[in-house]
């Protein structure tokens, strides 16, 4: 995730470049105003893609059109590794024998929000043995079309089955309009019954999905 330097003019590069390099899942961060049903101002980034090191993403991020225009504030860059678990394609691709001139803004799911949820402290034994009761809940709601993206973020690279990889948190993508709502949404879910999550510093940021590659 990158934030936008203050007062970057970025319209003009993101409409000559809306993806600046190869990603699986690509969008943009919104001002709060969003949620207040203003026009949203844009305001950063957060993507994923396939990399071998921090620093080959940050060499990318350096040499894209918003790294040398200066748009983005690049020391504001946070990076993690993580693992997609629940995708699908966006925008829809084109129909066979037609061309796709324009990028697709905006899900057609409603609001949209990026939800960054950090792990409690000491929690990764009990968060291991408690993910096959939480998994199948996010598959429903990735059926239902009220998770469009989501994955869990490690701590560092770890070339190990993923139960075995040091998770620190989740995140995903939500259409969903209100941090209540997501709540009220998600009571059930183990994570949230069994505290694995840090709610008290969670992130709840209105977003745009750009593109998105099926998982």
């Amino acid at each position: 995730m990158v934030s936008d330097r203050p007062g970057a003019a970025r319209g003009k590069v993101a409409r000559a470049d809306p993806v600046p390099f190869s990603c699986t899942f690509f969008g943009e961060t919104l001002s709060p105003s969003a949620r207040s049903g203003q026009a949203p101002q844009v305001v950063g980034n957060a993507f994923a893609c396939l990399a071998p090191s921090d620093g080959a993403i940050e060499q990318m991020m350096e040499k894209s059109t918003y790294g040398q225009e200066n748009i983005w504030d690049l020391k504001s860059t946070s990076i993690s590794p993580l693992f997609t678990v629940h995708s699908s394609n966006f925008p829809s691709p084109p129909p066979t024998g037609t061309e796709q001139t324009t990028v697709q803004r905006s899900s057609p799911g409603g609001p949209e929000h990026l939800v960054v949820f950090p792990d409690s402290p000491n929690v990764l034994e009990r968060r291991v043995a408690i993910r096959p009761r939480h998994s199948p809940n996010f598959v429903r709601l990735h059926n239902e079309g009220y998770v469009s993206w989501a994955g869990p973020v490690f701590e560092k690279h770890v070339d190990a089955d993923i139960s075995k990889r040091p998770f620190k948190g989740s995140v995903m993508v939500v259409n969903e309009g209100s941090w209540e709502a997501l709540m009220e949404r998600l009571k059930s879910d183990p994570y949230i019954q069994e505290k694995i999550w840090d709610l008290g510093k969670t992130s709840f940021i209105p977003f745009r999905t750009i593109m998105r590659q099926l998982n």
